[in-house]
């Protein structure tokens, strides 16, 4: 969990098994989604060795990146390319390469500033704060929010939808209650959510 060392391997642990059961009665086509808690539980377990680390320190940085890679870097791409890649619409797969590429460009622009400004680390009560100094902060966290629960949003399943609604609820429930420490809480929420895959994966296999 977002909130301890402990916390964070417990939820880990217990993203292994959901994603274990979840890829367990997945079809092929969906394993771009089954997967998810499984990535999700590494970047937990990423985060859970941050709250060890010593502050300042190098293996406090190297969490760091670590955990930011998946933030900034693999989330705005991965999220829209799962759900395009088990889409059968085909409109909306066209509608879904835009997200793509949004998210691809917003996460090119953010590895330009995690290669040349500074990254700083404070353990705070409710999470982890990670400064870097992006100028359109606000923005770029609008442009987040839309490429990751847009793309859900423009999927034709149901349950994907949904999946889109409660997402963005947890992005405003974490600006609005951890702003400080946005980024850990709602990536730990998104975590949480990820279970839901399992829902998303299991009713297609009924329908088919």
């Amino acid at each position: 969990m977002c909130f301890c060392a402990t916390g964070s391997f417990v939820a880990g642990g217990g993203l292994i098994a959901a994603g274990a059961v979840t890829l367990a009665v997945a079809q092929r086509k969906d394993w771009p989604l089954a997967v998810l808690p499984f990535i999700f539980a590494l970047q937990q377990a990423i985060e859970g060795f941050q709250w060890l680390a010593p502050h300042p320190s190098a293996n406090s940085l190297l969490f760091g990146y670590g955990y930011l890679f998946f933030a900034y870097l693999l989330w705005p791409v991965y999220m829209p390319l799962a759900v395009y890649f088990v889409e059968a619409d085909q409109k909306r797969r066209r509608m879904l390469r835009w997200f793509v590429g949004g998210g691809a460009l917003l996460s090119i622009i953010l590895l330009g500033y995690l290669l040349v400004k500074p990254i700083g680390i404070q353990i705070w009560p409710l999470g982890i704060k990670y400064l870097i100094d992006v100028p359109f902060y606000v923005l770029g966290a609008l442009w987040y929010v839309i490429v990751v629960c847009g793309s859900l949003f423009a999927s034709s399943r149901r349950s994907l939808k949904w999946f889109g609604v409660a997402t963005l609820f947890s992005a405003l429930l974490a600006a609005v209650i951890f702003e400080q420490t946005f980024t850990s809480v709602w990536c730990f929420f998104s975590a949480f959510l990820s279970i839901f895959i399992y829902f998303v994966v299991a009713k297609k296999l009924k329908s088919n």
